[in-house]
């Protein structure tokens, strides 16, 4: 039988082996060095770089393996180390591509509420350190901390010294900068102010940030997110890391019908993700960017996106199980040994109850899977009254569920009258209403409370997870997660933010960024988010749109009373006191079926979702992971001729190609793809090929067109208003107030091209082709590789290159400039460096140019270099100036 000390001992261990994105910030002494050493070197070195740079970012980094191969410890682990070096860390959870910038955003800003390694916020460290770095005086240093009253003639101090120091970037950023002393005053009013401002939401009252010196000029979540970069590059280096990438992606496969109807969307948001991701490193400073991510959830964004963006991350082995026994045998001994100690036992062996040969089975085990096995077999000791000590790790099967044992009514009863004393006292059940401590005491309450609500529901409740609880200025205060598949991390969410916030301003950024972080959709039902508010809305149009979109993508506003807090508060402190048969009584008892939020919201969270499939049987996510690399290879037909795209995503046919004209899915022999979507040129032959042309493209952060346009393999997409800036989740108003629906344009009318033989010459409209709003326009000059238009009509020209294939020069026609250029071509492939070549070319013959810069990519083209590069010998000689007019 087993005795009270070993049954007190085993009670009290705790195995976390089911890590979320919350883990990531709480301290884990269980790291093993010689665990994925090189993959934890690899972030290192990034870590070094960021640090040594002046302000460039290092290549990325990915890191990828399957579920509980430990890609989440190494988070922790990644941010323990940029902290303990002076720099600082943020965790993007993404859960929808469309709104990726508010997504970054609104993780930079729940990033810097959390503690660094001296224990404070980030948000107090950085500014702290720009304060010292500036030689802001002390007692206007202790204002700008929040531990003397705010004025604007401080904020205007701290400003002028910073432009003393870097006066670049106090320029740029000097309105963030105030913001972001305003996000870390005591004074609610002024962090209502410095909050809305950083979260990209419009001002709600004229003048109200006018007084602390901030412009009336609004700026997008991505110029947000680079200011705040650039301010925090001056006084250390960043660490972004990427999750919930797999979530996103599954749920976007999954929400595919089986006729592929909505097919477009899934390889939008793939696409979504990956221009994100490039554009990330370009915005940021000193920054190093890590996703975490499954491995076909990486293979899917490498085979779909038209970026290359496995060019600018840098990809680590892919983890997997347990590399040998020693390693699993250390993995559960450190874990143990610190418990046992924490509370005085000794036990036989450091890995008791599991003797030490049963580790042999460990390389058999990812490290989640080895843990998940010690605590049940932990737990079947403790239900069954009786140790046995594990002998062989796959004795342990994975459905294994004990209900716990019978208990008497007079125990049960005893666990009634002490619930019902804790209830009737709940000392901080009203303080989860009142707007100054409900970001401090709702979210534990939340939290446990869906804690008990786990362990009522028996067997079916292994299904579920709490996230713990999150940082002092959370956009959410507590989520409940559902897994569906544990292949794929598809999930179903439950998010809850109580809002008791009296200032309507801040009641809608709280609305706002909640709705962010949920990541809702209309599109993806799995994603809930519940707002708990006892108080009025404003009247306002802006609030009044959220409210309707909040309701559309799945959210809905509940009244929280004062006795489901007490009925919380009694739960969380039963949980933290576990007294024996506290699981059989809540199983018995089911006291939250009494809160009314959960009985709402998680009414139906135990029903079985319809989860779509492909004829085969496999999901759609499956099914495009395994399919990917076949997309590129053979791309999809492009729409040609008109028609619109409605906002439910029906399909269009597409009209009838141009006759004798070659379509992207059934290549003619002997032809080449090139980089337009739909097009194929051939290499021998004289023919003809379709361009569908859109008349409304406009590259943007992502790689995207913001207005419509064509995914590479010539999928429409729909457009968004070009006005709305980011696009915003689920109709939620953008950042300017626009709405993220876009208006369906029609496509143009294909322009057919003549091609000629590679080496030849250049592509040029044939005389009876209409004008295209987009593209090369018909009588346009364009490059050549034969001396151009210019060779015959004294026009000068600009050497651009050479030819892939010959060798011989790429010219074009310096009139040719007079008219808008634009340049489309994949990441990586020399566009910033072809703009300083017409840039420096036109300069050199007297052609004036104004830059508009904004990623600082041009600034040093004045600089000359230390010596010719190599290849400078094999360069065409530059024309003598120009006498002939040519445009400024």
């Amino acid at each position: 039988m087993i005795v009270d000390r070993e049954r007190a001992a085993l009670r009290a261990l705790r195995l976390n082996y089911a890590l979320t994105s919350d883990d990531v910030w709480r301290p884990s002494p269980f790291h093993l060095e010689n665990l994925n050493r090189g993959v934890a070197e690899t972030v290192l070195a990034g870590l070094a770089e960021a640090r040594e740079s002046a302000d460039a970012s290092p290549i990325g980094v990915v890191i990828q393996g399957q579920r509980g191969s430990g890609k989440t410890h190494l988070l922790g682990w990644a941010r323990q180390q940029v902290q303990a070096s002076g720099g600082y860390f943020f965790l993007v959870s993404l859960l929808d591509a469309k709104t990726f910038w508010e997504s970054v955003l609104l993780s930079v800003l729940d990033g810097l509420a959390r503690e660094g390694a001296d224990g404070r916020p980030q948000l107090q460290t950085a500014v702290e350190r720009l304060a010292m770095l500036v030689g802001v005086p002390r007692m206007e240093r202790r204002a700008l901390l929040g531990q003397r009253t705010l004025s604007r003639e401080t904020l205007d101090t701290f400003i002028m010294a910073l432009r003393q120091v870097n006066r670049q970037v106090a320029a740029e950023t000097q309105d963030t900068a105030r913001a972001l002393v305003l996000h870390a005053s005591d004074d609610l009013a002024a962090q209502a102010v410095g909050e809305a401002y950083l979260s990209a939401i419009p001002e709600s009252e004229p003048g109200e940030r006018a007084q602390w010196g901030i412009r009336p000029v609004e700026k997008t979540p991505q110029e947000l997110v680079r200011d705040l970069s650039r301010l925090l590059a001056l006084t250390g280096p960043s660490l972004i890391a990427v999750d919930q990438l797999d979530t996103l992606v599954a749920q976007s496969a999954l929400s595919t019908d089986r006729q592929g109807e909505l097919d477009w969307r899934y390889k939008l948001t793939v696409e979504q993700v990956a221009g994100g991701l490039m554009t990330l490193r370009e915005v940021t400073r000193r920054t190093l960017t890590v996703v975490s991510c499954l491995p076909a959830t990486w293979a899917v964004i490498k085979s779909v996106a038209t970026d290359t963006v496995q060019d600018r991350f840098r990809e680590t082995f892919t983890l997997t199980s347990l590399p040998d026994p020693e390693t699993g045998r250390a993995l559960v001994e450190k874990r143990l040994t610190a418990q046992y100690q924490d509370i005085g036992f000794t036990p036989p062996y450091p890995t008791w109850p599991v003797k030490p040969s049963a580790f042999e089975d460990a390389p058999d085990f990812t490290p989640r899977q080895l843990l998940i096995t010690v605590d049940r077999h932990i737990r079947s000791c403790l239900e069954t009254g009786r140790i046995t000590e594990l002998e062989r790790l796959t004795d342990e099967h994975a459905d294994h569920y004990t209900a716990p044992p019978a208990v008497s009514d007079e125990r049960l009863a005893a666990l009634d009258t002490r619930f019902a004393e804790l209830r009737a006292a709940a000392p901080d059940a009203a303080a989860a209403l009142d707007p100054a401590t409900e970001d401090a005491v709702l979210p534990r309450l939340l939290a446990d409370g869906l804690r008990a609500w786990i362990i009522e529901q028996g067997a079916a409740g292994r299904e579920f997870t709490v996230d713990p609880p999150p940082s002092a200025k959370a956009p959410l205060h507590a989520r409940l997660r559902r897994i569906l598949d544990e292949q794929n991390e598809d999930e179903l969410h439950w998010s809850f933010r109580g809002i008791a916030a009296t200032h309507h301003s801040a009641a809608l950024t709280r609305l706002r960024n909640a709705a962010v972080a949920a990541g809702l959709s209309p599109d993806v039902p799995k994603r809930r988010l519940f707002i708990l508010r006892n108080r009025g809305w404003a009247k306002g149009q802006r609030t009044q749109d959220a409210l309707s979109a909040l309701e559309r993508a799945h959210g809905k506003v509940l009244p929280l009373e004062l006795e489901d807090l007490k009925i919380m508060s009694a739960l969380s402190q039963l949980l933290a006191a576990n007294p024996p048969h506290l699981e059989a009584w809540l199983v018995a008892r089911k006291p939250t079926s009494q809160i009314k939020i959960f009985a709402e919201a998680l009414r139906d969270a135990l029903t079985s979702p319809e989860v779509p499939v492909t004829p085969s049987g496999t999901s759609e996510w499956e099914a495009q992971a395994s399919a990917a690399p076949a997309a590129v290879q053979q791309p999809t037909t492009a729409r040609s001729g008109t028609g619109a795209l409605p906002l439910d995503g029906a399909a269009i046919p597409p009209t009838e190609p141009v006759p004798g004209t070659t379509t992207a899915t059934e290549p003619a022999a002997g032809t080449r793809m090139l980089t337009e979507p739909g097009t194929t040129v051939p290499t021998e032959s004289m023919a003809s090929a379709t361009v569908p042309a859109d008349p409304r493209v406009e590259a943007g952060p992502t790689g995207l067109s913001h207005t419509g346009g064509l995914l590479q393999d010539g999928t429409a997409v729909p457009v968004s208003d070009p006005a709305a800036g980011a696009v915003a989740s689920a109709g939620f108003p953008g950042a300017n107030g626009s709405a993220q629906y876009g208006t369906a344009v029609p496509l143009a009318e294909p322009v057919t091209h003549t091609a000629v033989p590679a080496g030849t010459g250049s592509i040029a409209p044939t005389p009876a082709a209409p004008a295209a709003a987009v593209g090369i326009r018909p009588g346009a000059p364009v490059p050549s590789t034969t001396g151009g238009a210019g060779a015959a009509t004294g026009d000068p020209v600009i050497a651009i290159g050479a030819s892939a294939i010959d060798g011989r020069p790429v010219t074009i026609n310096l009139s040719a400039l007079r008219r808008h250029t634009a340049i489309f071509a994949g990441s990586g492939s020399g566009k910033t460096v072809l703009i300083r070549r017409l840039i420096e070319e036109c300069a050199l013959r007297g052609v004036s140019s104004i830059v508009l810069d904004p990623n600082n990519d041009l600034a040093r083209l004045g600089d000359p270099w230390p010596e010719p590069p190599p290849g400078w010998a094999r360069a065409m000689p530059r024309s003598p100036p120009s006498t002939s007019p040519t445009p400024t």
